[in-house]
């Protein structure tokens, strides 16, 4: 069955780098930016109201979508570290990362 018959209409897994490490019914483009990507879908899905299931690799890492339209969406995937301040406590720093991730398609 092709990804675009079912309710699965892409997947892939992905490289920080950007290169897939394998996907079917998509291409990954490294925007500028750390963390930063655009996943092309092969096939246009009308209006654009589809779901995206994320997953970033590694620990201390989250990912979300930043914009989703019929022929694309692109991805942010940043990481926290926790530090321990004197005064303040712990604190959380957050900052964007390059980093693998997996991605689903699914209308």
């Amino acid at each position: 069955m092709s990804a675009s018959s079912g309710p699965i209409k892409a997947y892939g897994r992905v490289r920080g780098n950007g290169n897939a490490y394998s996907t079917t019914g998509a291409t990954v483009t490294k925007l500028g930016g750390a963390g930063a990507y655009r996943i092309n879908l092969a096939n246009n899905i009308p209006g654009g109201n589809y779901v995206v299931q994320l997953t970033a690799y590694g620990d201390g890492r989250f990912i979300s979508v930043t914009s989703q339209s019929a022929n694309n969406f692109t991805i942010q995937v940043s990481h926290y570290q926790y530090t321990t301040h004197w005064l303040l406590g712990t604190i959380v720093n957050i900052s964007a990362s390059d980093s693998d991730f997996y991605f689903t398609v699914i209308n």
